[in-house]
């Protein structure tokens, strides 16, 4: 199986959980303003975790920081810096902003997973083909709070899956990242 194909199941098996509505449970939050410093969602972050390159090029170790913010609830904004060097001569570097929106109810991971887009610059540093250059592609994810809810000065371990279009016909990227988040 490719990886279009994996990440595309991926986003298939849990659509539905994510458009589950049933008595007493709110998936979609209703767009309002942040009226509290918890509701802002403020959080920094590292990733790390499996990224694998299309191509002759082998898996390798990504990892990179994390910062977000949710300006109008239920949608948040953020950027992401991060790193892989995979076997196969391709070092790459992202600098991502990021959209999303950010589920809510009663249905566990659910209630704290998100979607979006992520796009931004791409910078290879390849034997035959340098450059810079622009990347775009959807993200899924959920954080785990630590404790009961994600308040402030809340701890949270997640799971985020991305796919990242290049431009310029080199090498599309999927990578599957463990996140631990800081939230302010």
């Amino acid at each position: 199986m490719n990886l279009k194909s994996m990440f595309a199941a991926i986003i298939f098996c849990l659509s539905p959980f994510a458009f589950a509505q049933s008595e007493g449970t709110n998936t979609f939050p209703k767009p309002a303003k942040p009226e509290t410093i918890n509701e802002w969602r403020t959080h920094m972050g590292l990733l790390a975790g499996y990224t694998n390159a299309e191509g002759k090029y082998e898996s390798a170790l990504g990892y990179g920081v994390d910062w977000g913010i949710q300006p109008y609830i239920p949608f948040g904004v953020g950027a992401e810096l991060a790193s892989t060097e995979n076997e196969g001569n391709l070092t790459r570097t992202t600098l991502l902003g990021r959209g999303t929106y950010n589920f809510g109810g009663s249905i566990p991971v659910i209630n704290r997973s998100y979607v979006g887009a992520m796009l931004g610059p791409v910078w290879d540093s390849e034997s035959t083909n340098d450059g810079v250059r622009f990347g775009i592609g959807p993200v899924v994810g959920f954080d785990l709070p630590l404790g009961k809810e994600i308040t402030e000065r809340t701890v949270t371990l997640g799971l985020n899956a991305r796919y990242l279009f290049v431009n310029e016909n080199v090498a599309d990227t999927f990578a599957l990242n463990g996140a631990m988040k800081y939230w302010f």
